[in-house]
């Protein structure tokens, strides 16, 4: 196994080429890491979630990781680790444009939201709308 390190440009191609990726997050000491689907862009991830545990735990703490890999065979994978700071994009004036770029570039990609938009119990169960 021979281990590389990737230049800024090597990375951000890397991230722009991918989809999915594991958003890590933190909080009371307690880490939580989960799958999100994103679009990238020069410097910024975006992405799709309804409220639960992440939103809430980014909103307390939001120093994030996330982590995006692909294993070609054994011992011979690419993944780019990148840290930042959540920012939620409120429906508001001052958020609009930005919202609205987010909004964009994820319609470039088919079921960017249905992993935020399906509880985990709808998951497992295949049910979709409200628990009774």
């Amino acid at each position: 196994m021979i281990i590389t390190s990737l230049r800024w440009e090597e990375c951000v191609a890397f991230l722009s080429r991918h989809r999915v990726g594991r958003l890590a997050c933190s909080k009371d000491d307690w880490a939580y890491v989960l799958p999100i689907h994103y679009a990238f862009v020069v410097d910024r991830f975006y992405s799709f979630s309804l409220a639960g545990r992440k939103i809430e735990w980014m909103r307390e703490n939001p120093h994030v990781c996330i982590e995006v890999d692909v294993l070609r065979e054994h011992r011979c994978w690419e993944s780019v680790v990148a840290r930042g700071v959540y920012q939620e994009l409120p429906d508001n004036d001052q958020w609009h444009d930005e919202r609205m770029r987010a909004w964009g570039l994820l319609q470039q990609h088919n079921d960017w939201w249905e992993s935020g938009a399906i509880r985990p119990h709808q998951a497992a169960s295949g049910r979709t709308g409200t628990p009774p």
